[in-house]
């Protein structure tokens, strides 16, 4: 496989990944919506915010399902998984979503169009941006993999709705460990799961030294939902992450060099077996492969993590 050959495909799938999740959401769009995986709102925004330059199309609808259904978005865990996502590339004085570019997003989903002056591609597209009328409502009955916004619609737009999916997604969890999965203020996580141990939506044991919550009658909490079966959950802004610096990293025009693809995937070695790990695929060790020998085997199994995200089954 040649580094052209893979930056075609990665970005074909990874693209595939994001019109499967808009299209359950609402977008029209010719990809079968997402099934499997419960979608999380704010990374599925900032990562196609991140990578809506290589598909105008995706841009422009997720700019339409903004405009019609932007009430659904936490602004305040948007503000947060954006700042997650302004890291620095590899080997450049560059980042993944500049401050610039990501207020550009804020300001969009708030609606003010006048201050901005900066001058980029993505206000070029933001402001020649014209509604084409592909965008319904996103049909949380039907569509199991939008649990986080039926959470939502019973709790309101705050923290309660990723703390409920947490719980019913884990055995259990603490105020540190459910903030630092969900990307929300740890304070308030606290106070939220206190409130629901006092009502008995959750029950507190001691595991460790913090005070653990596990969630109550998660049966009786799915048949409510009309669930039969759970789907699967991942920490979307995390993967999204890693996926989107990579896509970044191997457009770059001296990436067309083998060596230096592999030099850049070990700079990512860990956080892409982390994700290998979590769809059971095997990335490899970069201790066991010499110089450019490491880029066919980990470009490989990054396409089958990308194609087991796309369909599990």
């Amino acid at each position: 496989m040649s580094p052209r050959k893979f930056r075609k495909e990665f970005l074909d799938r990874l693209l595939k990944l994001h019109w499967r999740q808009w299209t359950a959401l609402g977008v029209a769009g010719t990809e079968t919506p997402e099934r499997h995986w419960i979608i999380d709102l704010e990374a599925l925004l900032v990562s196609t915010y991140t990578i809506g330059l290589k598909d105008r199309r995706l841009f422009n609808g997720m700019l339409e399902w903004v405009q019609k259904n932007g009430f659904w978005i936490n602004n305040a865990r948007l503000k947060r998984i954006g700042s997650y996502f302004q890291v620095k590339t590899p080997a450049k004085e560059e980042f993944l979503l500049s401050h610039q570019d990501f207020t550009l997003l804020l300001d969009t989903i708030r609606r003010k169009t006048q201050h901005r002056k900066i001058i980029s591609e993505y206000s070029k597209i933001i402001r020649s941006f014209r509604p084409r009328g592909i965008v319904t409502k996103p049909r949380l009955i039907s569509s199991h993999v939008l649990l986080q916004l039926s959470f939502r619609a019973l709790c309101g737009i705050d923290a309660r709705a990723e703390i409920l999916l947490y719980l019913l997604t884990h055995e259990c969890g603490n105020s540190n460990s459910i903030a630092r999965e969900t990307f929300h203020n740890q304070r308030n996580v606290y106070k939220i799961l206190k409130r629901f141990s006092e009502v008995g939506i959750v029950t507190i044991y001691r595991k460790t030294r913090a005070k653990d919550y596990s969630l109550n009658r998660k049966k009786v909490l799915l048949r409510t939902l009309g669930i039969n079966k759970l789907p699967k959950y991942l920490n979307w802004t995390r993967l999204f992450r890693t996926l989107d610096l990579l896509l970044k990293v191997i457009f770059r025009p001296e990436c067309e060099d083998t060596y230096l693809l592999s030099s850049l995937f070990r700079d990512h070695a860990d956080k892409m077996r982390e994700i290998g790990h979590w769809l059971n695929v095997d990335v490899p060790d970069p201790e066991l492969y010499l110089g450019e020998k490491y880029f066919l085997p980990v470009a490989q199994s990054f396409l089958r993590v990308l194609d087991r995200l796309i369909n599990p089954d």
